[in-house]
Formats: C-alpha cells, structure tokens, sequence
C-alpha cells in the first residue's frame, strides 16, 4: 500500500478549492440527518439518482469518457449541467481520470485503488488529490468539451452558493449541496465494494445497482468499457441503446 503522505500526488490550491465542495456537501448531508429531516433527505437521495444516472453515467461516464453512446446535443447539455452539480470536475477532467483508471487498475497509477490507497482513503478522498495524465483524455482537447472545462466549470460552484440566497437554506441543502455528498460516497462504492474492496477486482454486484444503477455491473463494464449496455438489466443502457446509435469509434 502506498504510504499515507504519498497518496497525496498533487496538492494544488485549486485541488483543494475543489475538494472543499466536497466536505462542504457532506457538512450539508449531516446537517439534514442530525435534524432529521427526512423529507428533505429524500428530495436529495432523488437528486442523487438524477446527477448519477442522467449526469455521471449517461454523459460523464458513457457518453464523453467511453463514447459508447451518441446523444443528442440537447441531452448532453443536460448531462452536462448535471454531472457538473457532483462538483466532481468537468466532464474531460473525469473522463481523463476515468481512463487512467481503466487502463491501471490495480496498480499504482490506478487514481482511486482500493488496494494501494485503501478503502477509507477513497472514501474520503477519492481521487481529488490524485495525479491524473491529462493525455488521458487528450482527444477531448478538440472538442467542445475543453471549452466547457476551461471557461464554464465555474458555474457550478455559483449555482451552489447562489441557491443558498435563492431558495430557503435547508431546501437549498437538500437539492444542491447534500447530493454532492450522495454521490461522492456512492460513487465511491463502485470504486471499493465493486472493486472488491482491498483486492481490486473489478465484479458485478446485482445488488449494488439500487444506489449505482446499471453501473455496479462493473467486471461486464471493464470488460467491455465501449458497450453502453452493461447488462441485460442494465435499464439505463437498455434505454440508450434503443434510444440512440451507438459510436464506439
């Protein structure tokens, strides 16, 4: 396992600007569960799905990263908007992490390995101080997409702070800022519980899908990472692939 100092890679001022959006979003998700509220738990365990399915998995994860699918530029605007709410980076920032992580898994260079970073590191910092290739995702670079990285990822942190003005604050918790949280520790599921835990094997774990949709069906994605269909209860897959032409250039 790497030693503790050394899975930080890359510290930088705007890493850390990043990860605070994280804790931020956690501070939110506490917050709604120390008061228990439950009604506005369940509005941001909604608005987890919707930033997952719709923003992570169809366009960040299936779309941009894999190109397994095409979708129409409308669509991808709002897959945009959404993965961008996870405040996880922009989709070619995840896309070069993604790749990497495909291509080194279980190794070292692997950005978010259960086995040589650890099971709570991961889940506590996921892959944000990570050294990520940006060549990775260099075919991006031409596309619009760059554009979207360089000039536009900075409104999403506008949208959080302004909904803290434009709504009243627990509400503005619960849609924008404890979904951040969700989807973090979920997603890392699927880098921890989906990789085996500490042997980081990708697998397929049915059960996982409740919080992880199509995606816990993780060994079948590695496999074969430019299929948008991940399995034949893959539903979001199942969606798109009857929905869309598949480009898997």
């Amino acid at each position: 396992m790497i030693p503790f100092k050394e899975r930080f890679q890359e510290v930088t001022w705007s890493r850390i600007q990043g990860y605070m959006w994280i804790v931020l979003g956690h501070v939110a998700l506490i917050y709604l569960l120390f008061t228990w509220q439950w009604q506005l738990l369940l509005i941001s365990l909604v608005m987890h799905y919707v930033i997952l399915l719709f923003g992570l998995s169809m366009t960040y994860h299936r779309s941009v990263c894999h190109n397994s699918v095409k979708l129409p530029r409308w669509l991808e605007f709002i897959g945009l908007i959404l993965g961008g709410l996870s405040m996880q980076g922009s989709a070619l920032s995840w896309a070069a992490t993604h790749r990497q992580h495909h291509k080194h898994v279980g190794t070292t260079k692997d950005p978010h390995s259960p086995k040589h970073y650890g099971v709570w590191f991961v889940h506590t910092f996921g892959y944000a101080f990570s050294k990520i290739d940006p060549r990775m995702a260099a075919n991006l670079f031409r596309t619009h997409h760059a554009i979207w990285h360089k000039y536009y990822y900075w409104i999403f942190g506008t949208i959080l702070v302004s909904s803290l003005f434009l709504l009243p604050f627990n509400l503005a918790l619960a849609i924008f800022w404890a979904p951040v949280a969700i989807v973090f520790q979920f997603e890392n599921l699927s880098n921890t519980w989906v990789h085996s835990w500490s042997e980081d094997i990708p697998q397929n774990v049915p059960m996982a899908n409740l919080i992880l949709g199509g995606e816990a069906w993780h060994a079948n994605h590695h496999d074969h990472a430019g299929t948008v269909r991940l399995h034949k209860w893959d539903i979001l897959g199942a969606v798109l692939e009857k929905l869309f032409k598949k480009d898997n250039t």
